[in-house]
């Protein structure tokens, strides 16, 4: 094989095991079981995640309407960011979102809990990728945006 040709060949090989990457994160199955956490009980922080919880990122956010109000805005939120999907809803105050980025489709999910307390709602969230090792704060933008916008809509 002339060199043309091994040179050729090796970007063809590379492009094709690329292109098979990306399909695979594209069309892995999300199993919802799989990625619905409690937020409350989450202990896991570091890159790639971000935890709203007691002894998490950030401590709990304190919202005068209640959960189900809390958990309607959320998802509205969610749903105006794009690339984002509901992939779990018990009725148990909590949720599940899976958030692709916007090139690669790589998978984010973002579990929130949002429980009564005092006649308002004490919300829980935790953000973490789902490949890779480091985000570069994606999920820490993520969730301050969103409990930002959380707070500028709801009352009170």
């Amino acid at each position: 094989m002339t060199r043309r040709g091994w040179i050729i060949g090796s970007a063809v090989a590379i492009a094709g095991i690329a292109a098979g990457g990306a399909a695979f994160v594209r069309l892995a199955p999300t199993r919802p079981a799989e990625w619905d956490v409690d937020p409350a009980r989450e202990g896991r922080t570091g890159p790639g995640r971000h935890l709203i919880a007691e002894e998490g990122d950030a401590p709990p956010l304190q919202l005068a309407a209640p959960p189900g109000m809390v958990l309607d805005a959320l998802s509205e939120i969610a749903a105006e960011e794009g690339g984002t999907r509901i992939v779990w809803r018990p009725d148990d105050g909590r949720a599940t979102w899976e958030v692709r980025s916007r090139v690669m489709g790589f998978p984010d999910y973002v579990s929130v809990r949002a429980v009564p307390a005092g006649g308002g709602t004490v919300l829980t969230a935790y953000s973490r990728l789902r490949y890779g090792a480091d985000d570069m704060g994606v999920n820490e933008d993520r969730l301050n945006r969103w409990t930002a916008a959380l707070k500028a809509r709801l009352p009170g």
